[in-house]
């Protein structure tokens, strides 16, 4: 039928538009995986947070500076204030001006004492894997809302969204959906080059 011949060849110039194109730009992979950090963690000297008001006005740019720069790169801001007797939580007049001026809820100001303990490692290394999950997560379902703006999976349009949704699942070591993405996303390639061979 006229209308399958019609598809088939849309399909195959598709297919060729996006070889020609390129799948992904060329270095995306290690944009994110090098380039692009999901958090930004900073370290904050018990002393400034304690300190006298010159110290104070000097820790509140510095925490402008880092909120509008993660914010730039969309990364997530944790801060983390060191010291040889810091409590396990500072007062809240001290963190609460400290989250007000970084923009960050209460999870993402935490402490760690100096020589830094074993627990007080895993927190960090927790918050921070939570962040970076949250982060990741919003990417992929930024992705997966393009793949179904394009027509769908299966759709040659949907195959660059759908390896980039596969690549954000993967850093959120979600393997099963970054698998099953991998798949669907090859298998509409190769469908659309077996469809651009056969189209004379």
């Amino acid at each position: 039928p006229k209308c399958t011949v019609k598809k088939t060849a849309a399909a195959a110039a598709a297919a060729a538009a996006a070889a020609g194109q390129g799948l992904l730009r060329v270095g995306w992979l290690q944009k994110h995986r090098q380039r692009r950090p999901a958090v930004a963690l900073v370290f904050v000297a018990q002393e400034v947070v304690e300190g006298d008001p010159n110290a104070w006005m000097a820790l509140t740019k510095q925490l402008d500076d880092v909120r509008v720069a993660a914010a730039a790169g969309a990364a997530r801001l944790a801060i983390v204030v060191v010291g040889d007797d810091v409590p396990d939580q500072l007062p809240e007049d001290r963190a609460g001006p400290i989250r007000r001026q970084a923009q960050i809820d209460s999870r993402c100001l935490v402490t760690m004492p100096q020589p830094p303990t074993p627990q007080s490692l895993q927190r960090v290394a927790k918050l921070c894997q939570d962040l970076a999950h949250g982060y990741y997560g919003n990417e992929f379902l930024r992705q997966q809302s393009i793949v179904a703006g394009s027509g769908g999976a299966g759709n040659v349009a949907s195959v660059r969204p759908g390896f980039k949704a596969a690549a954000f699942a993967e850093f959120r070591q979600d393997w099963g959906t970054a698998l099953r993405l991998y798949r669907s996303a090859f298998g509409t390639l190769a469908a659309a080059h077996a469809a651009a061979e056969a189209t004379p």
